[in-house]
Order: C-alpha cells, then structure tokens, then sequence
C-alpha cells in the first residue's frame, strides 16, 4: 500500500482537493449508492458520472489499511471506475484499476486526464512554456505521441497539437506543467502556424 502523505483534514477541504484538479461540483456525486446486482455498494463520492451507476472515481473515507484498499479495488470493477481514492483524512492512497489488474499511482488525476482515460474527452493542443519544456528529456518521444510540435516564439511557449493519453500522462508523471488550449486560442495559434509555412513555401 502506499500513502500519497497528504492530508486534507476534513471533507470540506477534500471537496477543494477535487476542484483544484479541476472538477466542477456537478461531477461530485457525494453519499452514493448502488444496487449491483452483485451486491449493495456506497462509497462516499462518486466522481463524474459516465452511464447509470457507472464513475470515472470513487471516493471512500475510511482508515487506510490493506483491507480497504481490497475493497475499494471491487467497488471500482463493479462500477467501472478507473481510479479509486481511499482517506482517513490524515493519508490519501490512490489506486489505478485497469480491468483484473490495479495499481497505486502518485496522484489523483487531474479533470481532463481522467475524461481522457474514460473517452469522454479528446485534447486538441496544450501548451509548456519554454522554462517548463527544458524539462522534457526525450523529445522523439513527444514528437511520436503527438502530431505537431510548434515553436511559438511571441508566447514562448511549446504548442502539441493532438497529444495522445500516453504523452499526457508521461507529462504529469514528469512533473511538466502544461494548459490545455480553449479554441479561441487554439484557432489564433492554428491561423499562425499556416501563415507560417505559407511564408516558407
């Protein structure tokens, strides 16, 4: 088992937890419960609703132990869930659950990646400053996972058109730092990059 050796210390700052990671309120279902036909299954939280009785992740508060962490493991198969968050408030342990396999990762997933895990989100382009993309330390392996990578020089910043879930998720294990872009932007940067190569041809 292993602890993520963080504390939240209550509910109210587990909620702000989530919100930071960038879930919206309407995707935290709190007191859930369902009537499997297996079983009867609650757990506290229940994070964004895919189908019927269906969570990207749960949430149990609970003392940390081996114990516990079996269980949360067969709730997130009977639930579909790809992750599972277990906390006593004083320790957070987080397991990553891929069908008969599961897994304890280093954080809980961040909004886009886990609606990115579960299909229900594609990313069009991100964005690493210059100071952030020094970081990258195999860039064949950007370029492999992504279509484009763009220099903008104005914003000094590293643009990734269509990066897959494997480069997105090799980021955040690197502790590179990236925004994803909103079309507004995405479009600006897109007019420049053709503006660009038309200059060159």
């Amino acid at each position: 088992m292993k602890s993520l050796g963080v504390e939240v210390g209550d509910k109210v700052e587990l909620l702000e937890l989530f919100r930071n990671l960038g879930y919206e309120d309407d995707e935290i279902f709190e007191d859930v419960t369902i009537n499997h036909p297996l079983t009867r299954i609650s757990f506290d939280y229940g994070i964004v609703k895919y189908g019927e009785d269906c969570y990207g992740m749960i949430v149990c508060v609970k003392d940390v132990c081996d114990e516990n962490v079996e269980k949360l493991v067969g709730m997130c198969k009977l639930v579909g869930a790809r992750y599972g968050v277990l906390t006593d408030f004083n320790e957070i342990c987080v397991v990553r659950v891929e069908g008969f396999k599961h897994e304890f990762v280093d954080e809980i997933p961040q909004s886009y990646a886990l609606k990115m895990e579960l299909g229900l989100l594609d990313v069009c382009a991100i964005a690493i400053d210059y100071d952030e993309f020094e970081k990258v330390d195999d860039v064949d392996f950007v370029v492999e996972n992504s279509n484009v990578v763009y220099s903008d020089v104005e914003n000094e910043e590293a643009i990734i058109f269509s990066p897959n879930g494997k480069l997105l998720d090799w980021l955040r294990r690197k502790g590179i730092r990236f925004k994803v872009l909103d079309e507004e932007r995405l479009r600006k940067i897109v007019s420049k990059y053709f503006l660009n190569l038309n200059e060159q041809i």
